[in-house]
């Protein structure tokens, strides 16, 4: 029994080892790489990793929610686990570390995951031990080779007093460390414990006297100072701490003595010592030591200006929900420190202040006032204040008549004819490589299909199983072996057409052929029966030469048939950012645009690119299209589209391109319109099902529990309360508060005159308000208690004294008249006091809406349906 013991006892106390060594060395091998390689760069800590920001977001989440919190870096290394160092130190100097320095960084990493999986039982046999304890030794000292002196020799002491030295295992610290599970939490409790003397404080060879002389005598900073990064006018604080106490100690700065100033302190408490600034400044930036006899420490404050930050985006402010031209627009935009030094763009060209453009800062808010629009002002804004900038496009609607805005905008439609002509130049281009892959594609399935056959009559996408296993499906979900297997069955033919469409499926990059474009019994005569299938909308079966094809479907065959990627070479296509996807995707741009208009940057974009699709090249530079048939005339007529307008004279000629034009961008629509409206026909035909049984089910409900509601509502002392948010929407702080106001002394003297006299007041200041109010007071068993002027909004406190009366009112400000009166308010605001107000909106409070529907869940859980304790809200 005693064996036995032992050998659990040296099992704790070889994870004991383990641990420290990668809780207490590994971090202290890390800290110091972390700070030599820092020091190289000359960049703070903060500035490294804020770069790198992205990369912790999108690979290291639970490591970024440590490292940034309030948008601010946290870089007090002393407070970081393991398993954060070495991703600090991966992701910051990955690049630079030599191989072997990154390995032993690998190892620390894997060996801290692995040492959960010891954490239940707080015990590793002696094996194990030595297998993890070799490679992390070599490791650590790796790590250590090109870090100071100090720091190197304290990770040596602590390698060999973890291996070698006496070590204090506690059956009670054991059995905690069992019952918590958690290898940091163990840590601490090690530490705590002191498990290894000698590195914890305790002396060795000498008596506690002794000790305490010699401490006296040669102080030690137990804690030493830390780099700080603070803003202008924040406070400042550098802390140490020395193993004895009532000692002086001297501070500097750059070399020189720090004194005590206004806003500059030294204080201390017994071993600790700070040196506090209550409002930094640019001059207090510079290295600081604090000595103390023979020993000192040392690390330096960077006192920066705050960043500028955006904390209102760039957006139009008007009063209308349209902007419209010969409209004043005023574009604004809200930052958190005051400067002049504002960039604005249109379009990426920079707006100089003019009569129609001024520029203005009011104290933190930026505007653009664009006076007199004009369509040509239309686009993407830009204010850019240096490392922060804001965007926004801008949308003018026309005043003028159809024919006046067809003259001003003639320009755009031609370019958007333009365009539309370099999508049939860039069809031109593809046709007869398609032409020539597709039969390639169709000899490529018939040569491997020859032992089989190459026709049948009998299979149809309805019957046909295909000859692979459901269990090796990439898709299942697209595939005809998962679409009611058990009544399909392999081709007759000797499984031709189950093999055909295990190719066809296979060649598809997402594994989803349009079967609805095919012919199944064309397969093995055919070859554009199998190449319809790679398109991806329908419309396109009985489609045989690539003439007939419009350029949407050639480009879905580059796309989604990866025989077309091999017959290129080593071009790269994925489905998602290649240059045939953006074709494909400007290519529904050009012909679905709502007004049939481009700019001249836009057109000279989508050329480039459709010239770009036709030279494509490989790794080695080929250009495989650019040999092919029709490529030439198709690249010369790109050109000739990019530098010249063309001219369209006869009106007539006009109607038809842009008739042509339209019909062919909503033809391929037309079966998707279908379809989509016949599933909504089901849809709300079951809906309407629904509904009516609901309908019926509710009224039961209502009937069976109306006397009991009324019962438990009657007899409830306290009313239900509610509260109603009635919000001013503005352009600026200053409206918004102006119109809240208003409407809060009005409401308090409508509740302070009528709801005590029941009459209407003789002075009406609004009269919108009395309505808004009236409302409320109309509904039986609701009373207006109060109304209280908060930050936000004016809220209305009301009491509902039975459950009908909390209907009645959710109702109310639900509905259309209620709605109305708040716009109608609105336009008083603007109207008699002259507060331009952008909306003013009524909601319920959320939480006013919670507390009642859990005081009556409380009350009459049993005889509440479900559906009417939904109904308890407010859009």
């Amino acid at each position: 029994m005693s064996t036995c013991v032992d050998d659990i006892t040296r099992g704790h106390e070889l994870y004991l080892r383990h641990l420290l060594l990668l809780g207490q060395a590994a971090p202290l091998a890390l800290k110091a790489v972390i700070e030599t390689e820092v020091r190289k760069r000359g960049e703070s800590l903060a500035q490294l990793i804020g770069k790198k920001k992205d990369t912790f977001n999108v690979n290291y989440r639970k490591q970024f929610l440590q490292l940034f919190q309030d948008d601010e870096v946290k870089t007090n290394t002393d407070s970081w686990d393991t398993s954060l160092l070495c991703v600090v130190t991966f992701v910051l100097f990955k690049s630079c570390l030599t191989s072997t320095a990154l390995q032993a960084v690998t190892c620390v990493t894997d060996q801290r995951k692995d040492l959960d999986s010891y954490a239940h039982s707080a015990s590793l046999n002696f094996k194990t031990f030595e297998t993890k304890w070799v490679p992390l030794n070599s490791a650590m000292l790796e790590l250590i080779k090109y870090i100071d002196d100090e720091a190197k020799f304290e990770c040596k002491r602590m390698i060999h007093s973890f291996k070698s030295e006496s070590i204090n295992v506690n059956i009670e610290l054991i059995n905690k460390m069992k019952q918590i599970n958690d290898v940091n939490l163990h840590l601490k409790m090690a530490i705590q414990d002191k498990v290894v003397p000698n590195i914890h404080g305790e002396t060795g060879s000498c008596d506690q006297n002794e000790s305490v002389e010699l401490q006296k005598d040669n102080p030690v900073f137990t804690e030493k100072l830390q780099n700080t990064y603070v803003y202008i006018s924040e406070s400042a604080i550098l802390t140490c701490k020395l193993n004895v106490s009532e000692k002086a100690v001297k501070w500097l700065r750059d070399g020189k003595p720090v004194e005590e100033t206004d806003t500059l302190m030294f204080l201390t408490k017994k071993c600790t010592h700070w040196l506090a600034i209550s409002r930094a400044k640019l001059i207090d930036s510079g290295n600081y030591a604090c000595i103390c006899g023979n020993t000192s420490t040392t690390a330096f404050l960077k006192v920066s200006e705050k960043p500028l930050k955006i904390t209102v985006d760039l957006h139009v402010a008007t009063v209308d929900a349209d902007v419209r031209e010969s409209m004043d627009i005023v574009l604004i935009c809200e930052v958190n420190l005051r400067t002049n030094k504002a960039v604005w763009r249109h379009n990426g060209q920079v707006i100089r202040t003019c009569n129609r453009h001024v520029c203005s800062v009011q104290d933190l808010e930026h505007k653009l006032t664009i006076r007199n629009a004009k369509f040509e002002d239309e686009g993407d804004y830009t204010v850019d204040f240096g490392n922060a900038t804001s965007s926004a496009k801008l949308t003018i609607k026309g005043n003028l008549s159809l024919l006046h805005k067809k003259q001003l905008m003639e320009h755009m439609f031609r370019n958007w004819i333009r365009g539309a002509l370099g999508l049939k130049y860039l069809k031109i281009g593809l046709e007869a490589f398609s032409d020539i892959a597709v039969w390639n594609h169709h000899s490529e399935f018939l040569t491997r299909l020859s032992s089989i056959g190459n026709r049948c009559t009998r299979c149809t996408t309805e019957i046909l199983l295909p000859s692979h296993k459901p269990e090796h499906c990439p898709k299942k979900a697209n595939c005809l072996c998962s679409k009611k297997p058990h009544k399909r069955l392999p081709c007759p033919n000797g499984g031709f057409c189950s093999t055909f469409y295990d190719n066809i499926f296979f060649d598809h990059r997402f594994f989803c052929p349009l079967l609805t474009n095919t012919d199944i019994h064309k397969w093995g005569s055919d070859p554009w029966s199998v190449a319809t299938c790679y398109i991806s909308t329908t419309g396109y079966k009985d489609k045989r030469s690539a003439k007939k094809i419009d350029c949407a479907g050639l480009l879905s065959l580059f796309i989604n048939n990866t025989f077309f990627e091999r017959s290129l070479g080593s071009v790269e296509i994925n489905g998602e950012t290649d240059l045939f996807k953006q074709a494909r995707d400007a290519r529904n741009d050009i012909l679905h645009s709502a007004n049939y208009e481009l700019s001249e940057g836009e057109l000279s974009d989508y050329i480039d690119l459709f010239r770009g699709v036709l030279e494509i090249k490989t790794i080695t530079g080929e250009t495989p299209l650019t040999c092919q048939r029709g490529v030439k005339n198709a690249m010369e007529n790109l050109n000739e589209l990019q530098k010249y307008q063309i001219d369209i004279h006869d009106s007539e000629d006009l109607q038809k391109q842009i008739k042509g034009l339209r019909e062919h961008a909503m033809n391929e629509l037309a079966e998707k319109v279908d379809e989509a409206e016949k599933q909504n026909r089901i849809k709300l035909q079951h809906l309407e099902e629904q509904l009516k049984k609901k309908e019926k089910e509710l009224q039961l409900m209502r009937d069976f529990r109306s006397s009991t509601l009324l019962k438990c509502a009657q007899t409830e002392k306290v009313p239900f309360e509610l509260k109603l948010h009635i919000r001013v929407v503005g352009s600026t702080g200053l409206t918004v508060a102006e119109g809240r106001q208003r409407i809060f002394e009005s409401m308090k003297e409508y509740v302070a005159s009528y709801m005590n006299s029941q009459e209407q007041p003789i002075k009406s200041i609004d009269q919108s308000v009395y309505c808004l109010l009236g409302y409320i007071t109309n509904i039986k068993d609701c009373k207006i208690a109060d109304v209280f002027n908060v930050e936000s909004s004016v809220d209305i406190k009301v009491y509902c004294f039975t459950c009908k009366a909390i209907e009645e009112f959710l109702k109310l400000i639900n509905g259309n008249e209620f709605q109305k009166e708040t716009i109608e308010l609105r336009k008083r605001l603007e109207t008699l006091e002259r507060i331009k107000a952008c909306d003013v909106l009524a909601s319920c409070s959320s939480a006013s809406l919670e507390s009642t529907r859990t005081r009556l869940h409380d009350k009459v859980a049993s005889f509440i349906p479900v559906l009417w304790l939904t109904s308890l809200h407010c859009s």
